[in-house]
Protein backbone atom coordinates (compact mmCIF):
# COMPACT_ATOMS: atom_id res chain seq x y z
CA UNK A 1 0.00 0.00 0.00
CA UNK A 2 1.14 3.51 -0.78
CA UNK A 3 0.03 6.29 1.56
CA UNK A 4 -1.18 9.44 -0.20
CA UNK A 5 -0.78 11.99 2.57
CA UNK A 6 2.26 13.75 1.11
CA UNK A 7 1.51 16.49 -1.43
CA UNK A 8 4.78 15.70 -3.20
CA UNK A 9 3.93 11.99 -3.42
CA UNK A 10 0.54 12.89 -4.86
CA UNK A 11 2.17 15.09 -7.51
CA UNK A 12 4.64 12.33 -8.42
CA UNK A 13 1.91 9.71 -8.72
CA UNK A 14 -0.26 11.98 -10.88
CA UNK A 15 2.71 12.72 -13.14
CA UNK A 16 3.38 9.01 -13.64
CA UNK A 17 -0.36 8.40 -14.09
CA UNK A 18 -0.40 10.97 -16.90
CA UNK A 19 2.88 9.68 -18.36
CA UNK A 20 2.68 5.91 -17.82
CA UNK A 21 5.27 4.95 -20.43
CA UNK A 22 7.80 7.64 -19.58
CA UNK A 23 10.98 7.44 -17.60
CA UNK A 24 12.40 10.48 -15.89
CA UNK A 25 15.47 11.44 -13.90
CA UNK A 26 15.33 13.37 -10.65
CA UNK A 27 16.34 16.86 -11.81
CA UNK A 28 14.11 16.59 -14.87
CA UNK A 29 11.06 15.75 -12.75
CA UNK A 30 12.04 18.38 -10.16
CA UNK A 31 11.88 20.99 -12.92
CA UNK A 32 8.53 19.72 -14.15
CA UNK A 33 6.96 19.63 -10.69
CA UNK A 34 8.87 22.73 -9.51
CA UNK A 35 10.13 21.11 -6.31
CA UNK A 36 13.54 20.71 -4.70
CA UNK A 37 15.46 17.76 -6.12
CA UNK A 38 16.58 16.47 -2.70
CA UNK A 39 13.02 16.05 -1.42
CA UNK A 40 11.96 14.57 -4.74
CA UNK A 41 14.83 12.10 -4.72
CA UNK A 42 13.83 10.86 -1.26
CA UNK A 43 10.21 10.44 -2.29
CA UNK A 44 11.11 8.62 -5.52
CA UNK A 45 13.34 6.27 -3.52
CA UNK A 46 10.44 5.54 -1.14
CA UNK A 47 8.14 4.72 -4.05
CA UNK A 48 10.86 2.52 -5.54
CA UNK A 49 11.26 0.64 -2.24
CA UNK A 50 7.49 0.07 -2.22
CA UNK A 51 7.79 -1.45 -5.70
CA UNK A 52 5.72 1.08 -7.63
CA UNK A 53 8.70 2.62 -9.43
CA UNK A 54 11.72 0.91 -10.96
CA UNK A 55 15.03 2.83 -10.77
CA UNK A 56 17.76 2.27 -13.36
CA UNK A 57 20.99 4.01 -14.39
CA UNK A 58 21.31 5.63 -17.79
CA UNK A 59 24.34 7.77 -18.62
CA UNK A 60 25.22 8.07 -14.94
CA UNK A 61 21.76 9.43 -14.09
CA UNK A 62 19.22 7.58 -11.98
CA UNK A 63 15.96 7.29 -13.92
CA UNK A 64 12.59 6.11 -12.66
CA UNK A 65 9.62 4.55 -14.41
CA UNK A 66 6.48 2.69 -13.39
CA UNK A 67 7.09 -0.95 -12.56
CA UNK A 68 4.04 -2.53 -14.17
CA UNK A 69 4.81 -6.06 -12.95
CA UNK A 70 4.39 -5.11 -9.31
CA UNK A 71 1.18 -6.59 -7.94
CA UNK A 72 -0.10 -3.28 -6.55
CA UNK A 73 0.57 -1.14 -9.63
CA UNK A 74 -2.82 -1.75 -11.32
CA UNK A 75 -4.59 -1.10 -8.01
CA UNK A 76 -2.69 2.15 -7.46
CA UNK A 77 -3.39 3.36 -11.02
CA UNK A 78 -7.06 2.43 -10.70
CA UNK A 79 -7.31 4.30 -7.41
CA UNK A 80 -5.61 7.35 -8.94
CA UNK A 81 -8.11 7.29 -11.80
CA UNK A 82 -10.99 7.28 -9.31
CA UNK A 83 -9.48 10.04 -7.17
CA UNK A 84 -8.75 12.25 -10.18
CA UNK A 85 -12.25 11.73 -11.57
CA UNK A 86 -14.03 12.54 -8.31
CA UNK A 87 -11.86 14.94 -6.30
CA UNK A 88 -11.17 18.59 -7.16
CA UNK A 89 -8.06 18.43 -4.93
CA UNK A 90 -6.61 15.70 -7.16
CA UNK A 91 -7.78 17.40 -10.36
CA UNK A 92 -5.70 20.46 -9.43
CA UNK A 93 -2.58 18.28 -9.61
CA UNK A 94 -3.17 17.53 -13.28
CA UNK A 95 -1.04 19.46 -15.79
CA UNK A 96 -2.95 22.15 -17.70
CA UNK A 97 -6.61 23.16 -17.68
CA UNK A 98 -7.76 20.28 -19.92
CA UNK A 99 -5.47 17.37 -19.11
CA UNK A 100 -4.94 15.00 -21.99
CA UNK A 101 -4.14 12.14 -19.64
CA UNK A 102 -7.74 11.93 -18.42
CA UNK A 103 -9.02 11.51 -21.96
CA UNK A 104 -6.40 8.89 -22.78
CA UNK A 105 -7.04 6.92 -19.60
CA UNK A 106 -10.81 6.80 -20.06
CA UNK A 107 -10.39 5.46 -23.61
CA UNK A 108 -7.56 3.01 -22.88
CA UNK A 109 -7.50 1.88 -19.24
CA UNK A 110 -4.54 -0.10 -18.02
CA UNK A 111 -5.08 -3.84 -18.65
CA UNK A 112 -6.01 -5.75 -15.53
CA UNK A 113 -7.31 -2.72 -13.66
CA UNK A 114 -10.97 -3.75 -13.88
CA UNK A 115 -10.29 -6.85 -11.78
CA UNK A 116 -9.49 -4.64 -8.79
CA UNK A 117 -12.66 -2.90 -7.71
CA UNK A 118 -11.74 -1.80 -4.21
CA UNK A 119 -9.08 0.86 -3.66
CA UNK A 120 -6.07 -0.51 -1.80
CA UNK A 121 -4.28 2.80 -1.47
CA UNK A 122 -4.44 4.59 1.85
CA UNK A 123 -5.86 8.09 1.57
Amino acid sequence: MVALRSQLRRAILVWFYCNPNSSVYVRQLAGILQVHSTNLSRELARLARRGFLRPYLQRNQLHYKIYRRHKETPVILNTLATLIATSPDWQRLLPGPTPECSKNRSKNPTPGMAAHSSPAVEA
